[in-house]
């Protein structure tokens, strides 16, 4: 069952632009290192679940997806890292459901990203 067979959105996008937006947000977060993915058509952005940070990294992508997730970021980057190629797939189930990372290029791994709590 995490590793549904249908996403409510797919979304592709270069794996280095997301690893350096998250680790700028982890920057200035201030709640156990969460951080907020905002998914839109052909573009996520990316910051700190935080009042007093400011900023966001937006990030083109290849998809339409309207929905805003939030992370443990050490998580979601530790996924990003273990990521052998140059461009990932994300099957978005929806609002704090898992998001599945499929290596485009590489069928012989998939992972899954577990949401926090709530959506932001």
């Amino acid at each position: 069952r995490v590793f549904a067979l249908t996403y409510a959105a797919t979304v592709e996008a270069d794996v280095e632009p997301l690893v350096v937006a998250i680790k700028r947000a982890l920057l200035v977060t201030e709640d156990h290192d969460l951080v907020v993915v905002e998914f839109e058509e052909g573009s996520v952005s990316i910051h700190a679940d935080s009042d007093t940070a400011d900023g966001d990294e937006v990030i083109e992508v290849d998809g339409d997806a309207a929905m805003s997730i939030r992370f443990n970021g050490s998580y979601l980057l530790q996924a990003l890292n273990a990521v052998s190629t140059e461009r990932v797939a994300l099957g978005l189930s929806g609002p704090g459901k898992q998001v599945r990372l499929d290596p485009i290029g590489d069928d012989s791994v998939a992972l899954i990203v577990m949401p926090r709590k709530g959506s932001a």
